[in-house]
């Protein structure tokens, strides 16, 4: 992306409509992510418990790892595709150069350890289950913080 390299919106007009676009779908996909874990882990302590470890007074399997795995598989990539266009602009548009460093870091330091969390919850550290939750939901709404601040500098005459 060209934007990547200069910072000055005005040297393309075409450029601004272009990073709507890309951080409108950057938002869709911070909600889809939402929803879809929803269905799938959970989104609360008790619901992802539930998943991970079953219940059998309910007759509810737990997830399998390989399951599991192929989840957080995904994730990882989907994520950090869409968190490093999101930083991208993030940093080009942040006028403060430190919170933009401080953004950035704790929005990939939070999305790296989620995943993690989640998988040593399913070996059976159940703190874990609460870390995964915190960490989720953290970093899905530091994003969405973050593209509301890019959309708002970008729509800002």
């Amino acid at each position: 992306m060209k934007f990547t390299l200069l910072k000055d919106l005005r040297a393309d007009p075409l450029m601004r409509p272009v990073l709507q676009g890309v951080l409108l779908f950057i938002t869709l996909f911070i909600i889809a992510d939402l929803l879809l874990k929803s269905h799938q882990i959970g989104l609360y302590g008790s619901q992802v418990a539930l998943t991970l470890y079953g219940d059998e007074e309910r007759y509810l399997d737990p997830i399998s790892l390989s399951v599991l795995l192929e989840l957080i598989h995904g994730d990882l990539f989907m994520s950090m595709l869409c968190l490093l266009t999101l930083s991208a602009v993030f940093i080009r548009l942040e006028p403060s150069q430190k919170r933009a460093r401080a953004g950035v870091h704790l929005l990939f330091i939070a999305a790296l350890l989620s995943p993690a969390a989640l998988l040593g919850a399913h070996f059976g550290f159940a703190l874990l289950v609460w870390a995964w939750v915190g960490l989720f939901w953290f970093w899905h709404l530091l994003a969405l913080a973050m593209a509301a601040s890019s959309a708002y500098r970008l729509l800002r005459p």
